[in-house]
């Protein structure tokens, strides 16, 4: 072999020298049976090597001369292998942990998203058990107010309020109607720590005296109400003085007088308002003087509580009943008691004298009423029908009349001279006080049932039933003038009322009323009739500024202009008449001009709309067209054909498109400027009456007789809900000017308020409330300007303010 390689030494340049060295170092091998067997088995091993064929010797593996080496070199062997093996173990230790962790961070990661799931479900389940509470409580308080119990309503209003979660102008606007409705009162006074007993008015009606269950009397000032106009108008009073009272809301007393040492049942002012008596179950009157609030004399004489106080006309004597079954006159001036009424079988309640000062009415315990001669102390009369307890007695202005109120649930009025019984008032509990209203045409009496009620004494009928109070009244005095009356009451308030008009504002029209707008300001409302008749209103005072009379049948549509110079009406002879405002808060309508009569339509003219410039003017007819006209030139430009009649026709706010709501169950939208159809809403089962946009633009809101109100995606054409109320048949829609709020006009008398942003579920939002209180079907409504209240219209010849 060796002849062989050194033979042919020039050809193994370029061969496999790694090839050769396997052949070597298996050749080198200590272990015989490592290394070839025989001769020949290497000389054929070389012969294929230096053929270029494969080898059959292996290079040893990294592992076979891992383990040579570590033969060779035991101890460095062994320390590397400690090495690698520590390095090993770390690595997998790390790697075990990061994988564990990284494991377990997975795991939070996805149990933080399904609690951050669940919790956003939970939040989203709570908010609307939240929202449906809420719109529960409000049906409960309308409730509660239906049923009179005032202090329960109030309770639920307040839990509302609390579940509303806003205030201010951001408070949803049904708080403030169902608050409005809870309260009928023009003012409130408060202050007293305990059971206000007692309410008098000064003979000039600029004072107001109050006595306490907390042994103190306040006086209050109403000089700021005095001469100005109320919600009624102002009256006057057989002076000529004006006398009327604003709307004050809550007032602080003027002054306190201090002095009695237990309750204050009985206040009363001198008619020359220089002096102000109180009784207490002290047994004590005190005189005060009414500029110092000093008290200018003590009468003491009663062995029993004094329960009533009253003056004769001249200032110099007051009278007092007291429970010990006696009534007395003290002369003013010098503190002595000048008589003594005595014959009653128990407590005297109350005292009154006629408006000539010769006669004293006084009320028992006994069940009786009895009369006495003021000069001489004689005993004329004894009325005796009541079969309880006499709380009051009053005389009437004309000094003919006496109304006594009892706790056999009725209050009563006597013919003086005659003792004949003239009215009786019934009551569903016992009767705390009665007052004449003004010039006696009107009695109001107090109740334990926190109810004033307003009587007329030619009828007997009830002619009001006023809500504010939210405990028993217990006492009622009425104002020299008009028809004003003040009441105390157990929940420590006084109230002053209105007996011919509450603040629920009702403005009386002259027929059916088919359409209301507020003007842009909201400080004035139009309204259109069916006697062709359109009136002007003040909502400041609630006065009729004045009317105007088209003479051109049914007014169905009224409009103000955007800038609030002027207004339009549709009305049923084909025409639209427009009218300028005039200047001046108090101008009246007759006087305004007409600016333009548009001929515009065939047939009845159902609405007209003005485009938010005002540039434009859109009409919906009878005669199955909406046209939109140049209001400046009163040129048609656009002629909308529909299959049926076309009830409305409303612009959207950037005024690009109009809307309109037709017979044939379809709500279209059209643009204005090329007059076609740009897309149809479908999903009403009847007449569809009326369309609104919300102010955004983004929805729409119609009205039908399919008993439903549907609100729309204006851009898709989607309907986003069907809301549902009481009514068969909804005649008009408006939107609150913050989109929140949905209004209908419905044909059984009432309004209907829609939650219209929170559209849960399939059937829709929910009904806030139901505003009640016309007697007949309503066809007009319109939220005010700024969102808090509303306007509504009906066939009961009344215009509402909610």
């Amino acid at each position: 072999v060796s002849e062989q390689l050194c033979a042919s030494d020039t050809g193994l340049r370029g061969r496999d020298a790694r090839g050769l060295g396997v052949i070597v170092t298996k050749c080198l091998q200590k272990d015989r049976c490592d290394r070839y067997a025989t001769a020949s088995e290497l000389e054929a091993e070389l012969g294929r090597w230096l053929a270029g064929e494969p080898i059959l010797a292996q290079p040893p593996s990294w592992f076979e001369a891992a383990c040579r080496w570590g033969q060779k070199y035991r101890a460095a062997a062994a320390a590397a292998t400690g090495i690698v093996a520590s390095l090993v173990l770390a690595v997998v230790g790390i790697w075990f942990f990061y994988v564990r962790s990284e494991g377990q961070r997975l795991v939070a990661e996805s149990h933080r998203q399904i609690a951050e799931v669940k919790q956003l479900a939970a939040s989203h389940e709570a908010a609307n058990a939240r929202r449906q509470l809420y719109f529960s409580n409000l049906h409960l308080v309308a409730d509660a107010r239906d049923r009179g119990n005032i202090a329960e309503a109030a309770r639920l209003l307040a839990e509302a309020r609390t579940l509303a979660g806003s205030s201010g102008p951001h408070e949803p606007m049904e708080l403030d109607c169902l608050a409005a409705s809870l309260d009928d009162s023009i003012a409130t006074f408060g202050g007293h720590a305990d059971v206000l007993t007692s309410v008098a008015v000064s003979a000039d009606g600029r004072r107001l005296a109050t006595g306490s269950a907390d042994a103190t009397v306040r006086m209050y000032s109403l000089e700021s109400a005095h001469g100005k106009k109320s919600a009624a108008g102002g009256t006057t009073d057989p002076t000529g003085a004006s006398g009327t009272l604003e709307e004050q809301g809550n007032a602080s007393s003027e002054r306190v007088l201090r002095g009695h040492d237990a309750k204050v049942w009985a206040v009363a002012f001198s008619p020359d308002g220089l002096r102000v008596a109180s009784g207490s179950t002290d047994k004590t009157v005190r005189l005060w003087d009414t500029a110092t609030g000093q008290t200018v004399a003590v009468l003491r004489g009663h062995t029993g509580t004094v329960y009533s106080v009253a003056f004769t006309p001249d200032s110099l004597t007051v009278a007092t009943a007291s429970r010990d079954a006696s009534a007395r006159l003290w002369d003013v001036v010098t503190g002595r008691e000048r008589m003594v009424f005595e014959g009653h079988a128990g407590t005297v309640y109350c005292v009154a004298i006629s408006g000539d000062g010769l006669l004293a009415a006084t009320a028992s315990l006994d069940g009786t009423v009895r009369l006495w001669e003021v000069a001489t102390g004689r005993q004329t009369a004894i009325l005796a029908a009541h079969t309880g307890r006499v709380f009051s007695v009053c005389f009437a202005p004309d000094g003919q009349r006496l109304a006594t109120a009892s706790e056999d649930g009725t209050a009563r009025v006597w013919h003086v001279k005659s003792g004949a019984e003239v009215a009786l008032f019934r009551h569903p509990i016992r009767v705390n006080a009665v007052a004449f209203c003004g010039d006696g045409t009107l009695v109001a009496t107090a109740s334990g049932d926190s109810v004033v009620r307003v009587w007329n004494v030619a009828t007997g009928r009830e002619s009001a039933s006023l809500k504010g109070h939210t405990a028993a009244i217990w006492s009622v005095a009425g104002f020299p003038w008009g028809t004003h009356f003040a009441t105390g009451s157990a929940d420590r308030t006084a109230r002053v009322w209105n007996a011919e008009n509450n603040t629920s504002r009702v403005f009386v029209c002259s027929d059916r009323v088919l359409s209301v707008a507020f003007s842009a300001d909201g400080a004035r409302a139009v309204s259109g009739s069916a006697d062709s008749e359109v009136c002007l209103w003040e909502m400041r005072t609630g006065r009729a500024a004045g009317h105007i009379s088209l003479h051109a049948g049914r007014v169905n549509s009224v409009a103000f202009l955007p800038d609030g110079s002027g207004f339009a009406a549709a009305c049923d002879d084909g025409t639209v008449r427009m009218h300028a405002m005039a200047q001046g808060e108090h101008t009246a309508v007759d006087s305004r001009p007409q600016i333009a009569l548009l001929r515009s339509h065939d047939k009845r003219v159902y609405s007209v709309s003005f485009s938010p410039d005002g540039a434009l003017l859109a009409t919906a007819s009878e005669d199955k067209t909406v046209r939109v006209w140049n209001r400046a030139s009163l040129r048609q430009l656009q002629r909308l054909v529909h299959p049926k009649r076309v009830f409305c026709a409303s612009f959207s706010p950037d005024g690009s498109c109009l809307a309109t709501a037709s017979e044939d169950r379809l709500v279209r939208m059209w643009d204005v400027a090329s007059g076609r159809e740009v897309r149809q809403f479908v999903g009403h089962a009847g007449a569809v009456n009326w369309v609104t946009f919300s102010h955004a633009g983004d929805r729409m809101a119609s009205a039908s007789s399919d008993a439903t109100v549907r609100l729309w995606d204006s851009a898709s054409g989607r309907e986003l809900a069907a809301l549902t109320g009481p009514a068969r048949q909804i005649w008009k829609v408006a939107f609150s000017p913050d989109g929140t709020r949905v209004a209908g006009a419905t044909a059984d008398g009432t309004v209907c308020v829609w939650d219209a942003v929170h559209l849960w579920d399939k059937v829709g939002g929910q009904c806030a409330m139901v505003l009640r209180g016309h007697e007949d079907q309503v066809w007009a409504v319109a939220f005010a300007p700024d969102g808090r209240s509303v306007l509504s219209g009906s066939w009961d010849a009344t215009v509402r303010l909610w």
